[in-house]
């Protein structure tokens, strides 16, 4: 009787990952059609190899990644990459040219690939967007909190603190430092609002509270060195960008954005 019950559990939730899989394709087509990929194999290849090394490192994960190089920028001042569901990240070349180091960039994906693992709190029967990305716009709403309910907004914090914490591990096992997560985030600009009631409307956490949260989780790994990944490689990589990257597609005013906000 148990066997059976596992088995039961097992095809539900291989029937759910399906589910989520088709529906992340569905929306990834979508942005495709509504971005400017960034047809440049040397720098694609740099991305897939770096994600598939964090992927490898990932529990609970039981989907392929796949990477897409865009121009868009669609993850505001953290230039955070698009994570969907069944594992579709859009990578914008906003996030190469910012980062400091490969460990940098290493650490805001390992964040970005962690969400798409986080969708299953949807089946406790609470609704959380479909669409994981800090202080996303271009695509979607530009103002903090726009079109979303407060408690999905404070839903979207606590997955951006937990994505944080957990690619703290994620990146270690890989061999990047995860200081460097913490170099990153500290580097964005402080929050501009002010306030309890402004802070319920923010679809970032405050800033220092995650420079707070990656180290504590720091703190918990076990002693080791780290050495620099390919930092040379990372430098011809970020000033291919530079001079390869096309602009960003400016989408028409009358286009709508169906798939890239849930409304309960």
């Amino acid at each position: 009787m148990r066997a059976i019950f596992i088995l039961i559990v097992a095809v539900a939730a291989s029937a759910q990952v399906n589910k989520e899989t088709a529906l992340g394709a569905q929306i990834a087509q979508d942005i495709r059609q509504r971005t400017t990929a960034i047809d440049d194999p040397i720098v694609q290849e740099y991305v897939e190899r770096v994600g598939q090394k964090l992927a490898a490192e990932i529990p609970g994960a039981n989907f392929k990644y796949s990477f897409a190089l865009i121009a868009d920028d669609l993850g505001g001042e953290t230039h955070e990459p698009l994570s969907l569901p069944g594992g579709y990240i859009f990578v914008s070349a906003a996030l190469i040219r910012s980062a400091a180091s490969q460990a940098e960039f290493a650490g805001m994906l390992a964040h970005a690939m962690v969400h798409p693992t986080q969708i299953p709190v949807r089946r406790e029967g609470s609704t959380i967007p479909l669409v994981f990305v800090g202080g996303w716009n271009g695509l979607g709403p530009t103002e903090p909190g726009a079109a979303m309910p407060i408690n999905l907004l404070k839903r979207q914090r606590e997955n951006e603190l937990q994505a944080d914490m957990l690619a703290v591990p994620i990146m270690s096992a890989a061999g990047y430092d995860p200081e460097a997560l913490v170099h990153y985030i500290a580097q964005v600009p402080a929050t501009r609002l002010r306030g309890a009631t402004s802070q319920l409307f923010a679809t970032l956490p405050d800033r220092d509270t995650r420079v707070a949260g990656i180290q504590q989780e720091i703190q918990k790994l076990p002693g080791r060195s780290y050495t620099s990944i390919d930092a040379g490689e990372f430098g011809r990589i970020q000033a291919q960008l530079v001079a390869e990257a096309p602009a960003p597609r400016r989408p028409s005013p009358d286009e709508t954005r169906p798939t890239l906000r849930r409304r309960n």
